[in-house]
C-alpha cells in the first residue's frame, strides 16, 4: 500500500485524486487529495489511516478539509468563504475501502448529502526507464550536438545508469506522504543545521524556504527537489564520475526549460497541489556548490516523472520537452579526462576538503 495513488472521480462532482501512504509501524498513513474538474469548488484533502492486511475498511467519520487556491495551504472553509459564497463545505464523510496491491476504491457519502467513487492505481516508478534515447553513441558525437545547443534554453541532468528512471531522491525511498516530508522533516533539518550555517533560515518565507530544501538536497538528504544544471558537459561529468558498477551506458538528460514553462503553470511548492513538475531557480544561500555546478531544480509531487512528462507532452501535439542522449561507459576515461581539462573536476564543482580531496585522487589513482 506504500507509494503514490492516481486516478479520478466521478459521483456528486468529477476530477483527480491523489493519495500518498507512508508506511508507519502496524498500518499506513497519509493523505488524500481531491481536486474538482471545476475551479468553482475548491480543493478537499483528508488524512488517512488505513491498517495493513485490510481487504475492506470503513472510515466514518472522514474529516474533510479545504485548500486555499492561491495560497495552497491547509485552510478552514471560514477562511477562504468569499472565495466560494455559494458553496457549502462538507465537513465529514463515510467512506468505504476496498484495498489491493495495484488498486483503491473508495467510495463516499458527506454530510451534506453529495456522493462519489474513485479508482486509483498504484503508481510503479521503480520500473526500468522507456525513454529511447537520441542516436548519438561517442563522446565525440556529444560533444558536438550539445555546442550547439542554445544557452539556458534546456537544463542537464547525468545518471549514473540509462536503466534509472528519472525520480527525485525523495521518491527512490519508502516514502511517498510529501507533506509529511514537510510537516516534520524540514523542521527538524531546520532545528539541527541552523547551528551549521551562517544563514538563519526563515521557513515561513518562501524563498528562503526553497534556499534551505535546496541546501539540504546538495548535501544528500533526500528531498522532492531534482538537481539539474545549465552546462552538459557538467551533467555528463556526473554521470560518467558517479557511473553505477553494472551500467554499460549512463545517460544525460535534456530538457526544455523554456517550452515547459511556457506551456504548464509553474507551481513553487511540492504540496498540496495537483500533479505538477516545476522549475525552481532557488537562491544560493549558504550553499558554494550551486554557481560553480551551474546548478537549478526541479520540485514535484509525481512519483514517475517520465510518464508526467510524457502525459503532459500528449496534450501539446508536436511537443516535445524531454530528451535523452546514452553514453558508453567504455569512454568514461576519455571524457572525464577532456571535462578534467575544461575544468569541471570535483575540486571546482565541490568547493572545499572534500571536493580538494577527491579531485587530487582522481588525478593520482586515476578516475
Amino acid at each position: 500500500m506504500q507509494g503514490q495513488w492516481l486516478g479520478r472521480f466521478a459521483g456528486t462532482n468529477t476530477g483527480e485524486a491523489i493519495i500518498e501512504l507512508d508506511e508507519i509501524g502496524d498500518h499506513y498513513e497519509g493523505r488524500a487529495y481531491v481536486f474538482d474538474s471545476r475551479p468553482e469548488l475548491p480543493s478537499t484533502w483528508a488524512f488517512l489511516n488505513l491498517p495493513k492486511g485490510a481487504i475492506t475498511h470503513v472510515i466514518d467519520p472522514l474529516l474533510l478539509h479545504p485548500i486555499d487556491p492561491k495560497s495552497l495551504d491547509f485552510v478552514t472553509f471560514e477562511h477562504i468563504a468569499e472565495t466560494y459564497p455559494d458553496v457549502t463545505f462538507p465537513r465529514t464523510a463515510t467512506t468505504n475501502w476496498d484495498l489491493s496491491e495495484q488498486e483503491i476504491r473508495v467510495r463516499w457519502q458527506t454530510d451534506i448529502g453529495t456522493h462519489g467513487e474513485a479508482t486509483l492505481s498504484k503508481v510503479d516508478g521503480h520500473r526500468v526507464s522507456e525513454l529511447v534515447p537520441m542516436n548519438i553513441n561517442t563522446w565525440d558525437e556529444f560533444r558536438g550536438y550539445v555546442r550547439g545547443l542554445p544557452a539556458y534554453k534546456f537544463m542537464f541532468r547525468g545518471q549514473g545508469s540509462n536503466k534509472w528512471r528519472l525520480r527525485t531522491a525523495f521518491h527512490r525511498t519508502k516514502r511517498s506522504d510529501v507533506m509529511r516530508f514537510l510537516q516534520i522533516d524540514v523542521g527538524a533539518l531546520h532545528q539541527h543545521i541552523s547551528s551549521l550555517t551562517d544563514h538563519f533560515f526563515n521557513l515561513s518565507n518562501p524563498i528562503e524556504n526553497g534556499a534551505f530544501v535546496s541546501l539540504v538536497q546538495h548535501h544528500g538528504y533526500p528531498t522532492p527537489l531534482l538537481d539539474w544544471t545549465y552546462s552538459p558537459f557538467i551533467a555528463a561529468y556526473f554521470a560518467l564520475k558517479y557511473a553505477a558498477e553494472d551500467a554499460k551506458k549512463v545517460r544525460v538528460f535534456i530538457f526544455d526549460r523554456e517550452l515547459w514553462r511556457g506551456d504548464w503553470t509553474q507551481v513553487q511548492k511540492v504540496a498540496p497541489a495537483r500533479l505538477h513538475f516545476s522549475i525552481l531557480d532557488a537562491v544560493s544561500l549558504n550553499n558554494p556548490r550551486m554557481v560553480p555546478q551551474q546548478a537549478l531544480s526541479t520540485v514535484t509531487n509525481a512519483e514517475d516523472i517520465e510518464n508526467y512528462i510524457a502525459q503532459k507532452a500528449a496534450e501539446k501535439p508536436g511537443r516535445q520537452y524531454l530528451h535523452v542522449i546514452d553514453l558508453n561507459i567504455g569512454q568514461r576515461e576519455e571524457a572525464l579526462e577532456e571535462l578534467s581539462a575544461m575544468g569541471i573536476t570535483a575540486g571546482s564543482l565541490f568547493p572545499g576538503l572534500d571536493g580538494a580531496c577527491a579531485q587530487l585522487k582522481d588525478r593520482f589513482f586515476g578516475f
